[in-house]
This record gives structure tokens, C-alpha cells and sequence, in this order.
């Protein structure tokens, strides 16, 4: 897509207002809604009951494969979002322009408390971990450290916050 297309299509999505990028702007109104969802509603409870633990939410009466897909369809619109202001931001997109961004995307999630094996996460947890990675991220860039190194670092930064998630009582050793 050509630069001129793009402006005559996307301009409401690229640019600033009062000094502020409109992609910061789109963030900060997907986040709200998103503590909305969370905490307000229905659903926002339900996605928690189901993360505290699943049997539970069933017992309840919770019809948990419908907030399950509800949770996926949310996410899907939450990454097609992303994809679209970053293919708009780049004037063009690839299945593999991101890869780059996948690690740390975990990293951010795990650093935010969230377990990998389940269990209540929060969107404002979230967003710490995020403002904790972007300043690993940026100090990272300033100090001319290579993306190798810098990939190295979130996979260890990975198997940490695994290890210190892992409930070791269900874990066998063998002796």
C-alpha cells in the first residue's frame, strides 16, 4: 500500500493530537475499556472465576466454553487492533514482520504476574510488566546491545518467571 492510500484510508489512525500520538491514545482507550471488562462486568468476573479455577466455575454454573471462546474472540480483536496500527504505522505487513516482538510479549505477561499455568492475571498487571519490558527494552537499544543478546536476555527472563510460578508441590522428583 503506497503512502498516499494509506493517508486517504487510515489517517484518522496515524498523526497527533495536542502532541499525543493517536496510537497512544487507541491504547489507553483499549485499556480502559479493558479495566471496564475486567472489573465491571459480568463477563470480567467470570473470566476470573474460570481462571481461579476452571472445575469450580463449572460447578458454579458458569458455561465456561462459551466465556472461553468469548475470552479468545476478545483477544483476537484485541491482536487484529495491534496488527492493524502496526501495519498502518509501517505501511505495509508480512506473516513475519513481529516475530521479534513474541518473546517479550510472554515476558510482559509473565512479569506481570499472570502464570502460564493458569490462573488471575489482571490488566493493570499487565501494563506494569509492559512498562517494565519497554524500559528493559529501550536501555537495551540505547546501550547498542545486539538483538541476539537482547533475545537471550528475555528467554532467561522467561525460565525465571516460569520457575517462580511453577507450584512445586505438584511437581515429582525423582529420587
Amino acid at each position: 500500500m503506497d503512502a498516499v492510500l494509506r493517508d486517504q484510508s487510515f489517517s484518522w489512525l496515524t498523526g497527533n493530537i495536542g502532541g499525543i500520538p493517536r496510537e497512544m491514545i487507541i491504547a489507553v482507550l483499549l485499556l480502559v475499556g479493558a479495566l471496564i471488562l475486567e472489573r465491571r462486568t459480568t463477563i470480567g468476573r467470570a473470566f476470573k472465576a474460570i481462571g481461579a479455577g476452571e472445575l469450580a466455575a463449572v460447578a458454579s454454573g458458569l458455561r465456561v466454553g462459551r466465556y472461553k471462546m468469548a475470552a479468545f474472540a476478545i483477544s483476537g480483536a484485541f491482536a487484529a487492533t495491534a496488527g492493524l496500527l502496526f501495519a498502518v504505522k509501517l505501511s505495509g505487513g508480512s506473516p513475519e514482520m513481529a516475530n521479534g516482538f513474541l518473546l517479550p510479549a510472554i515476558v510482559v505477561v509473565l512479569v506481570g504476574g499472570t502464570p502460564l499455568t493458569g490462573g488471575v492475571g489482571g490488566v493493570l498487571n499487565t501494563l506494569i510488566g509492559a512498562l517494565i519490558v519497554a524500559v528493559i527494552r529501550t536501555s537495551m537499544l540505547y546501550l547498542e546491545i545486539p538483538a541476539t543478546a537482547q533475545q537471550i536476555f528475555f528467554g532467561v527472563v522467561l525460565i525465571a518467571a516460569i520457575a517462580f510460578t511453577i507450584d512445586r508441590s505438584k511437581v515429582r522428583t525423582v529420587k
